[in-house]
């Protein structure tokens, strides 16, 4: 599963060589203090979660944020089952928590 993910996290950006784009798998254990260092270099940090998740605050629709700025980082949530959508300390390095709402369909009766 670790080799999945990993494939998954680049496989976009190898299709498109093109975009200025970085991939950087941060150790759990360490994300607190890169995040910190992207932030002092002008970087804007946006987490993203599922939606109802259990960060605190409401997350934003990720289409009302404004994702034009020269330096934004995307930080994905932990795929854990422990109710934290990030490792200790990211939560608070974030600029803004977002989430791609879903459409909700129900079977019908």
């Amino acid at each position: 599963r670790k080799q999945q993910k990993g494939a998954l996290r680049t496989a976009q950006v190898l299709k498109h060589p093109n975009w200025d784009s970085v991939i950087v798998p941060v150790p759990a254990a360490e994300s607190r203090l890169a995040l910190s260092s992207l932030r002092d270099r002008g970087v804007t940090l946006v987490g993203l979660v599922a939606e109802g998740s259990g960060t605190g605050t409401a997350p934003l629709p990720l289409w009302d944020i404004d994702l034009t700025m020269s330096k934004v980082g995307l930080v994905f949530g932990a795929d854990t089952d422990d109710g934290m959508d990030f490792s200790p300390g990211v939560a608070h390095e974030l600029d803004v928590v977002a989430t791609v709402p879903m459409k909700r369909f129900s079977s019908p009766a």
